[in-house]
């Protein structure tokens, strides 16, 4: 069993036990697939972080540094965000995501504006040194 600390939109704390371990559902909730993990309720936002600490693992919703204060993101641009981070391609993020691959380009396209970048390789290193995702690097790049 591993305890889970989630804080929500407005600061509230829910505390609850998975039999998944810490590791996995901290790499599940950073790659955007957090689904499985919660069958019973209604989802949460999709954009979420986690955050392992030995057997705990913490979850909050990312917000825009300080440094950016102008920088607002949506929660599906946050999603396709940890996607792309994850090694996820076009197509395999529009399958995730139920959409279609020229609405998730159109979104990568808008995530560029916003971070002011050229690439998704630069917004996935920019996002990562803000601190807005957390990349798997155990995965590889596509």
């Amino acid at each position: 069993m591993t305890h889970v600390y989630f804080f929500g939109e407005s600061e509230e704390l829910s505390v609850f036990d998975l039999p998944q371990m810490a590791d996995a559902i901290t790499r599940a909730i950073n790659q955007g697939e957090w689904e499985h993990l919660c069958p019973h309720k209604p989802p949460p936002a999709p954009a979420m972080q986690a955050t392992q600490i030995n057997k705990i693992v913490i979850i909050t919703i990312p917000q825009p540094p300080m440094e950016w204060p102008d920088l607002h993101l949506t929660a599906r641009e946050y999603q396709i965000l940890q996607l792309l981070a994850s090694g996820r391609n076009f197509a395999q993020i529009a399958y995730e995501t139920h959409l279609q691959p020229r609405t998730v380009r159109n979104n990568l396209l808008k995530l560029r504006s916003k971070l002011r970048v050229t690439s998704n390789e630069q917004m996935t290193a920019v996002a990562t040194a803000l601190g807005l995702i957390r990349p798997d690097l155990n995965r590889p790049f596509t």
